[in-house]
């Protein structure tokens, strides 16, 4: 008599049906709460699932705190005569409408690129590292280093290779002496300048640019010169007892952020290893250009339907998860996009 009173009651009084369909729904997060201490608890359930809402951002609804039993009550309620279908079918296609800018900015935040977009930062970039690395530049150049034969073997392979020209040719525009060359190299009994070596990694940094295609493809002889630049900067980094790495931190110079925009860009077609072994090699203003390049290339893959469908499967999609997970700063900003 009580539940036939009840439902009764519930058609003729405004406040009798509100309060109705709340116990209905507060019954649903109930059964859908999860964990012993969850359901030992009468008021844990309903904290457990404001959590959650709060978590889902703008566009949750009460449907979404809950589970199974929250919505099959919905599923029920949008087969019966009523507003529930049309209301429901609303909400779903502006739900829809804006995913794409929703997980976009998520990872955009996430990922710490503050808006920018690569085709318009990447020129910013270059002039604001380099002004703010201007002080340790100023103190790098002054410095020499002594040529061993290890050294002296890098040095002659990218002059062979053509990195020679190019860096000299960057000192000439920058109106400042260049003096990496073999007669001045015997002059000077070993002692290199780092202001000419810093150019030479450049040069290097030139002609892997040359060996990459629009693709963002390196070719065989791009990927040896990769490898050359890493012996010539490790070497470097020894030599200057760690200044020149500090240096570079500041900035790499625009040949190596471009480049490092460009990697990003392709980190959805390496694995995780490829991804986390590259960003390790790179340098703080190199890893701030990769991050702006792999967010371009997620943001386009967000753009689309069927990319949107794809990485909201990464939670079944192991291969998948690792590669995105190795672009995020860290741990937490990761699972804050998850």
């Amino acid at each position: 008599m009580g539940s036939i009173g009840g439902n009764v009651l519930s058609r003729f009084s405004d406040s009798a049906a509100m309060k109705y369909a709340k116990e209905k729904v507060a019954e649903a997060i109930v059964r859908d709460a999860r964990g012993k201490a969850v359901q030992a608890n009468p008021s844990a359930p309903f904290q457990q699932a404001a959590t959650r809402f709060e978590k889902l951002g703008p566009e949750a609804r009460v449907v979404d705190a809950g589970g199974q039993n929250t919505r099959q009550l919905l599923d029920t309620l949008t087969i019966l005569p009523g507003q529930s279908k049309q209301a429901t079918e609303a909400a779903i296609r502006s739900r829809q409408a804006g995913r794409a800018d929703r997980l976009i900015n998520r990872a955009e935040s996430s990922l710490g690129t503050n808006g920018d977009r690569a085709a318009q930062v990447v020129d910013d970039l270059v002039r604001t590292r380099q002004q703010a690395a201007t002080p340790l530049y100023g103190r790098l150049h002054q410095m020499e280093v002594q040529a061993d034969p290890a050294l002296a073997q890098t040095l002659a392979a990218a002059e062979q290779l053509g990195a020679g020209k190019v860096a000299r040719d960057i000192a000439t525009a920058a109106e400042v002496p260049y003096t990496l060359s073999a007669q001045e190299w015997a002059q000077s009994g070993g002692r290199l300048s780092m202001r000419d070596l810093d150019h030479m990694k450049q040069g290097i940094d030139t002609l892997i640019a040359k060996q990459t295609d629009p693709a963002g493809k390196v070719s065989p002889l791009g990927f040896r010169l990769q490898g050359l630049r890493e012996r010539l900067v490790s070497r470097l980094d020894d030599a200057t007892g760690g200044f020149y790495k500090e240096a570079r931190d500041a900035f790499a110079g625009p040949s190596a952020l471009i480049d490092a925009t460009n990697s990003g860009r392709r980190f959805m077609s390496a694995d995780d290893a490829a991804t986390r072994k590259a960003m390790a090699g790179l340098s703080t203003s190199e890893q701030e250009a990769f991050r702006l390049g792999a967010f371009e290339a997620l943001r386009n893959k967000l753009g689309r339907p069927g990319g949107q469908t794809e990485v909201l499967g990464m939670w079944k999609d192991k291969i998948l998860r690792e590669k995105l997970q190795a672009i995020f700063p860290d741990e937490r900003a990761f699972r804050q996009f998850a």
